[in-house]
Formats: structure tokens, sequence, C-alpha cells
């Protein structure tokens, strides 16, 4: 009998040391795990704080690709902004002026639309199943490199597709022995999601004042013929049409 309870006894000792030995597993997971976001977050808030030092559009694009071309070990960092239907590439890493007849501007340009057309992140090498077209990113990558390539869309409204308006993307260049890992991909959606904001008041706010009037009317034709308000735009447009009634129309006066 007291055999019995021995064994009974070492064998719930040996349980109890196999579940303290699970959950410090799981208590290392959990500290690494936490561990890698506040390096992603650490890395995001360095970025921003280097674009946010210049008061100029252009010096803090400039900032912002080479302070994320030398974190990342990046070819090529560039960011381009939406112009009407097309996306312009604004600042370039390393480089002091572009224009559009360059090469290698031509091709990120291409790279860059095809992300906003498709408001999804694109990459090359692609995912497995990638339900993304990335023709465009695949000869950036290829007559330029060969390198790997990711394009990020800049949303001014949020970082989801339904919480804002494409305004900008950016595309990343490295070695094609280099690939993205998922947590640098992760980190750099972060830093994104952070200095778009920023960066595009910056741009709206360095334009020319002709442009910024001519959008500040569109804008205003968009709300006055738009789907929003029906019934204050029919009030509106009664208490316009009574007033040029009594104001330009004549008629019989009789005393």
């Amino acid at each position: 009998m007291r055999m019995t309870m021995f064994t009974t006894s070492m064998s719930s000792g040996r349980a109890q040391v196999l579940v303290d030995e699970q959950q410090l597993a799981q208590l290392r997971a959990e500290l690494a795990r936490r561990g890698g976001e506040l390096e992603r977050l650490k890395a995001a808030m360095e970025v921003l704080a280097a674009i946010n030092a210049p008061a100029r559009f252009m010096a803090s694009a400039m900032a912002l690709c080479n302070e994320m071309a030398s974190r990342w070990k990046a070819e090529r960092v560039g960011i381009g902004f939406l112009r009407g239907r097309y996306v312009r590439l604004q600042a370039l890493s390393h480089t002091e002026k572009i224009t559009r007849h360059m090469a290698i501007v031509q091709s990120m340009e291409a790279a860059m639309e095809e992300c906003l057309d498709q408001d999804v992140e694109v990459m090359v090498p692609p995912p497995k199943n990638a339900g993304f077209v990335y023709r465009a990113a695949e000869q950036l990558a290829t007559k330029h490199g060969p390198n790997t390539v990711c394009s990020f869309p800049l949303r001014r409204g949020g970082g989801s597709a339904e919480g804002g308006s494409v305004v900008a993307v950016l595309t990343i260049e490295r070695k094609s022995e280099s690939p993205f890992l998922i947590e640098e991909v992760e980190t750099l959606r972060l830093t994104c999601d952070l200095f778009t904001a920023r960066l595009a008041d910056l741009y709206e706010q360095d334009r020319w004042i002709g442009v910024k009037a001519a959008k500040a009317l569109r804008r205003g034709f968009s709300w006055g013929v738009g789907a929003k308000h029906t019934w204050a735009k029919v009030a509106a447009i009664a208490v316009l049409g009574l007033t040029c009634f009594a104001v330009f129309c004549k008629g019989t006066y009789r005393v």
C-alpha cells in the first residue's frame, strides 16, 4: 500500500513538472512575440522621426527614402503620389534629381500604378497562390536587378482598404538573395501607416496655389452634384429659384 501511494505521488509530481515546463514555453513565446512587436514599433517610430524634422515635402520625402533604404538595406526606395489618374515618382533614395525620361523612373511608376489599381501590396517574387497581378513589378525586378520588390499602397484615411483612399505608393527594392521576411513586411506596413498622413499633408501644403484652388473647386462641385445630403441640396435649389424669380421676373401690376 505504501509503495502504491509513493508511485502515485511521484507520477503526480512529474505531471506538475511537465505542466510547468509547458507554461514556461508559452511564456517565452509570448515574450518573444511582444519583443518583436516592440522592435517593429521602434523601427517605425524612428522612420517617423526622420520625416518629421524637415518642414518641406521634398526634404521629408528624401529623408524617408534614404532612411528606409539604410534601415532595410535596400537598393532603391521610391515614393510616388497620385496625380490625376497616374502615379508620379516624387523621391528616390540617394538620387538628388529625377526625370521621367529615366528608365528606372518609368519602370517604378508602372509598378506603382499596378499596385494602386489593385489597392493591394504587390511583391516579387510573389507568395504561393498570389491573388494579384505583378507583371510591372516583375519587369522592374528583372530589368534593374535581379531584385526583390515590394510595393505598398499608402492610404490617407487609414491602413485598411475600407479606411481611406490610396494617395501614394511606396516601392522598395532589395537584392534577390535577400528576400523580405514576413516580419519585415509587417514592419514596413506599420511604418507606412504611421508616416502617410504627415507626408500627404506636406505634399498638399507645398503644391502650387493654382492646383490647390482647382482641387478645392473640384471638391465643391463634387459635393454639389454628389448623392449625399440630397434634401439639403433640394431645399437650397428651391430657395435660390424663388429668390431669382422674385428679383428678375417682372409681371403686370394693377392698382
